[in-house]
């Protein structure tokens, strides 16, 4: 639009034009950002409002029933700090994530009242407010929240409930397999909406198939970001005996872009035992892959290498007498707050799995030293990146701890 207004208009009109358009981009830009930031941040300051608020009538409850005084400092200080933790740790939680788990909502308000408990245990005893009004809020925050989430279902699909999703999945596997786990899925009547089969690419595609099996098929796996963006998969269940432990990380990683949930049937049925749910006998028991490209999982790394680093930013002088290389200690150290690196990532160069930033540790720090060959740090990787824990990566750092002053390339 400036390179039309340059060329058709006069020099004084073109200039004029120019300044418009370009004020109308900004402030296009500049409200796009805003109304990204709200839906980011709509539901935590909702949460903190009605939890504040909820403190604050039981304050002046318990002062005007019981003639109990509080400081200014209790609502102007402690109460937005016990609302603030409760807040970051429903997020580390993954409380914000779509769609809502309740279950994640509490956790995260259990796990902030430990951490707000702690630290009140520490504090002098002119700031110590009220522990009661601490668990009171700590009940109120979490039957607040549910319930707002519970009335935000009923108006829109955007928070809908976990437990009510019907979710979008295609079984990656062979006729006879893949057969096999959709008769399982319907004999669980678990919510879900069935929408194909995917061909794993180790499979011959002229193998005859069943008439049922031709119906929903959709395609080979080459082809498996594109059937997620066409037909908005939330779930992919791979047939454990016809997709191997590699191609389902392969899979993992070209899609670890996309939220999209992985599980794994096992070959034999009566592996799929029990339930996953103890509200809902009837659901069907599969293994979860809890992938390290999860976004939860992804926020839970990089908070733990903050908080290991922070730790280690304000004792490393008493630790720097353990490491092998100090120098390096204290570089890693503003490395991983700024997040160039991680205190945990694979052991070499890896291709096919999930992308992590750098580690200056690896699963291998947690085995004493042996020797491993090539094809066992591949599976190590593989098992790391499947299957991650936060557990995980302190287990590593506590086992190679002296080796946190490792240069790395």
């Amino acid at each position: 639009m400036i390179i039309f207004a340059k060329k058709h208009f006069s020099k004084s009109n073109a200039s004029l034009f120019s300044f418009f358009i370009r004020i109308a981009i900004y402030l296009r830009a500049f409200m796009a950002l805003i109304s990204r930031f709200m839906r980011f941040a709509f539901l935590p300051i909702l949460d903190f409002v009605l939890v504040y608020a909820g403190i604050f009538l039981m304050k002046n409850y318990w002062s005007f029933n019981f003639s109990i005084h509080y400081p200014e400092a209790f609502l102007l200080i402690a109460v937005p700090v016990y609302c603030l933790i409760w807040v970051i740790t429903i997020f580390f939680s993954g409380g914000y994530d779509l769609p809502i788990k309740p279950a994640r909502i509490v956790r995260g308000i259990f796990i902030g009242t430990i951490l707000i408990l702690i630290v009140y245990a520490l504090l002098p005893e002119e700031l110590r407010f009220s522990r009661a009004l601490i668990l009171l809020g700590a009940f109120w925050a979490s039957a607040v929240i549910v319930t707002s989430r519970f009335i935000m279902n009923l108006f829109s699909k955007k928070f809908t409930l976990s437990e009510k999703t019907r979710k979008r999945l295609v079984i990656v596997g062979d006729d006879d397999e893949g057969n096999r786990v959709l008769s399982l899925l319907k004999l669980s009547e678990t919510p879900h909406h069935f929408i194909g089969f995917v061909r794993s690419s180790s499979l011959d595609e002229a193998i005859n198939v069943s008439l049922e099996y031709s119906n929903y098929y959709l395609g080979k796996a080459e082809r498996l970001m594109e059937l997620i963006e066409v037909y908005r998969i939330d779930e992919i269940i791979f047939c454990g005996k016809n997709v191997s432990s590699q191609e389902i990380i392969n899979f993992m990683s070209q899609t670890s872009a996309s939220n999209v949930e992985y599980k794994i049937a096992p070959p034999e049925s009566q592996f799929i035992i029990g339930s996953s749910s103890v509200e809902d006998p009837g659901e069907l028991y599969i293994i979860d892959i809890n992938s390290i490209s999860k976004k939860v999982n992804r926020r839970n790394k990089r908070f733990i290498d903050i908080i290991i680093g922070l730790f280690l930013f304000f004792t490393f002088p008493l630790l720097i007498f353990t490491q092998k290389n100090g120098s390096e200690f204290i570089r890693n150290i503003f490395r991983v707050l700024a997040g160039k690196l991680s205190w945990v990532g694979y052991a070499g160069k890896t291709k096919m799995l999930p992308k992590i930033k750098d580690g200056i540790l690896n699963p291998l720090d947690s085995l004493n030293n042996k020797i491993i060959d090539d094809i066992t740090i591949n599976r190590l990787n593989s098992l790391y990146a499947k299957d991650y824990k936060v557990y995980t990566d302190l287990n590593i750092i506590r086992k190679g701890w002296r080796n946190l002053g490792r240069q790395t390339v």
